[in-house]
């Protein structure tokens, strides 16, 4: 019994060292952050290039969000390299216009004071719950198709959602859509279709189509929380009861 006393005390010094180890370590791990509430909600930064004046185009701006999660865009790289190839395409037309159309006033400013063209700029409409979704416009031109554009994000999985991916595999959601907001209208409306731009506000589907009139967008929105659209939705997406 004595030998046994003996032994546990030569032990006992190289025990409270290894046992202050994993202490420490057990503190480090409860401070690193939580990927899955990291997930539910994205940094955003706003991203601004600028491009000087030259022979066809005044001073230039472009805005475009950069997604992150903890500071690192490369997860959400996808979905940055999409919003701004957005932004760097509004550029490329509108030079492509100066080539083409060199008279016209609304490409060159006759006084140098005006400030820089935006060319690109954004709204978020949602960013929580485990997605985000943006609407990219171009402010110097009319908000029909060419000038706009909607971005939603999968958080989870940095997937770039198409209206299909919001309701669960074979759904006839174009039908489903266009009966909500029949309904809404109280007559026939048949517009929608499986490329009709949308974004997602904070409780509904958003969608937009062009008004060849008035050469602007027309929106209507579909409740997340109506019996007959809950059903169909992807579960990632159902609203929480």
């Amino acid at each position: 019994m004595a030998k046994t006393q003996k032994q546990h005390r030569h032990m006992l010094p190289g025990i409270v060292p290894l046992l202050l180890i994993l202490c420490l370590a057990g503190i480090a791990f409860s401070l690193r952050p939580q990927l899955v509430s990291a997930q539910d909600r994205a940094v955003v930064t706003r991203i601004r290039e600028f491009f000087p004046k030259d022979s066809l185009l005044e001073d230039t701006e472009l805005y475009y969000p950069q997604l992150s999660f903890g500071g690192n865009p490369n997860e959400l790289q996808t979905a940055n390299a999409m919003m701004r190839e957005y932004a760097i395409r509004q550029y490329r037309m509108y030079r492509q216009h100066a080539k083409t159309a060199p008279g016209d006033p609304s490409i060159h400013a006759a006084d140098t004071r005006i400030p820089a063209t935006i060319l690109s700029d954004y709204q978020i409409q949602r960013n929580g719950g485990g997605y985000f979704s943006a609407t990219l416009y171009n402010p110097a031109a009319s908000l029909d198709t060419q000038g706009f554009c909607c971005f939603t994000v999968r958080l989870s999985d940095q997937t770039v959602c198409r209206l299909a991916d919001l309701f669960l595999s074979g759904t006839d959601y174009c039908s489903l859509l266009n009966q909500q907001i029949s309904q809404q209208l109280q007559q026939p409306f048949e517009q929608v279709r499986h490329d009709t731009l949308f974004y997602l506000s904070e409780d509904g589907i958003v969608l937009l189509f062009p008004d060849p009139q008035s050469k602007k967008l027309q929106q209507h929105s579909v409740s997340l929380s109506e019996p007959t659209v809950a059903r169909t939705l992807a579960p990632w997406l159902r609203p929480v009861s």
